[in-house]
């Protein structure tokens, strides 16, 4: 007999179709017999290849807080210097005030000092020293 390999329309649809059917047995035989894919049920390389995303974009994430880390640190110490060197200068400007008035405006140096001298008793002549005093008037005379 004569075998001819001649198709008809329905022929190739129902080819086809059988085919289309065995590739879908392979793949659900893929997922039954994969026991990681069966438990999890869905794609372990999927996950894995998230898994690794997520740790560079971790990695990346800690590397971009270190740099902010440590230019916070340099400027920490920046201004930590500025308002050293700024209380240093208020110190020396404040000595030298402290200089300059010890210096030229002295209790005694003032106007009003003979009004508030402590010792003002002290230093002033008695009333009078003797009979010939020239500090005496005619009014003074008994």
């Amino acid at each position: 007999m004569l075998k001819l390999n001649l198709m008809t329309e329905k022929d190739r649809k129902e080819a086809a179709y059988i085919e289309r059917r065995r590739i879908r047995e392979e793949e659900r035989k893929k997922r039954i017999f994969n026991p990681r894919s069966r438990i999890i049920g869905i794609d372990a390389d999927a996950l894995r290849s998230q898994i690794d995303e997520k740790k560079k974009h971790d990695e990346e994430q800690k590397r971009i807080d270190r740099i902010f880390e440590d230019n916070l640190k340099k400027a920490d110490q920046i201004a930590i210097a500025l308002a050293q060197k700024q209380d240093k200068e208020q110190r020396k400007l404040l000595q030298e005030i402290d200089n300059f008035r010890k210096q030229f405006q002295r209790a005694e140096d003032r106007r009003e000092f003979d009004l508030n001298d402590p010792n003002g008793i002290k230093k002033q002549l008695p009333a009078r020293v003797s009979d010939e005093d020239p500090r005496l008037g005619p009014s003074s005379a008994q």
